[in-house]
């Protein structure tokens, strides 16, 4: 039996098998930037929550001061850091939220990078598949021409036996009448 015949789309599986990989690397990088991006999100919670806590110990101190009756001159000191540091609450709030944006960009590009490769990895295991029925066909195939030579072998051997006792000389007469 013969062997069977290189498969004719191998070309296209081998294209696949480089798409797929590039989409695998695609998703890797995707998946790195998402973790940078959560990263500097941590970051900027970090520094938003210290800028809270210093809002909020001042606003306990300019209350203790209050309580113990301070003079105006400190108590407008205290209003005016309050407010600078409010305001810079709300600059790291405005961080945290375009932080956040970036994230969810980065999650968006990492489940389409995803679907990407599952897709590519769906159409490279359909080649897979049909190459596995092709190969079983081609052994079909090769079976089948291994039968027909076997035949036609057979058929020509026949032919020649019944030729040679067509051309053979007659049985001498003295072994038909013994038998």
């Amino acid at each position: 039996m013969s062997a069977t015949p290189k498969y004719p789309l191998e070309k296209i599986v081998e294209i696949r098998k480089s798409k797929l990989d590039k989409a695998e690397r695609a998703l890797k990088e995707r998946k790195d930037a998402l973790v940078v991006e959560e990263e500097k999100l941590q970051a900027v919670k970090g520094a938003r929550d210290k800028v809270k806590e210093l809002h909020t110990a001042k606003l306990l101190q300019l209350r203790q001061e209050l309580d113990q009756g301070t003079t105006t001159v400190k108590i407008q000191r205290f209003k005016t850091f309050i407010s600078i540091v409010d305001h810079d609450l709300k600059e790291a709030d405005k961080k945290v939220a375009a932080q956040r944006v970036l994230v969810k960009d980065a999650e968006k590009r990492v489940e389409e990078a995803r679907a990407d490769y599952v897709l590519k990895q769906r159409g490279l295991e359909k080649f897979s598949i049909h190459k596995k029925i092709w190969e079983e066909e081609q052994d079909v195939i090769l079976m089948q021409e291994e039968e027909l030579r076997n035949d036609e072998a057979g058929t020509v051997s026949h032919a020649r036996r019944a030729l040679a006792k067509k051309h053979a000389p007659p049985p001498p007469i003295e072994e038909l009448s013994n038998g």
